[in-house]
């Protein structure tokens, strides 16, 4: 990987956690080879999420961010990957079970 991947990838990260401030005002990247307090999850934050960050014009590489996160996430977390795909948008991949289970829970308004 380039030094300009690794940069884009790092300012996508900021981002991310940027947004997710509005949610917890303490989201922040990770940073590598620092504690394994995190894990290997890309956002530390309150949130119930494991939440990756992978930024790709490839929806395979979203993927490997999703099991990433599957494999990191503690329990009662979420696994989440935020996926930017090159000039097409942000989004966020989660299975489709996390997906009901988050729509029941704002249906009961919780």
């Amino acid at each position: 990987m380039g030094k300009y991947q690794r940069r884009k990838g790092l300012n996508f990260e900021r981002e991310i956690a940027i947004s997710l401030r509005t949610l917890d005002s303490e989201a922040k990247r990770h940073l590598e080879y620092q504690s394994d307090e995190a894990g290997g999850i890309d956002i530390e934050t309150k949130l119930p999420i494991a939440l990756q960050c992978k930024c790709s014009p490839q929806i395979s590489l979203a993927l490997r961010g999703y099991f990433e996160a599957k494999d990191d996430a503690k329990p009662g977390q979420i696994p989440v990957c935020a996926w930017r795909s090159d000039r097409k948008g942000t989004f966020a991949l989660i299975s489709w079970e996390d997906f009901l289970e988050m729509l029941a829970l704002y249906h009961k308004g919780i």
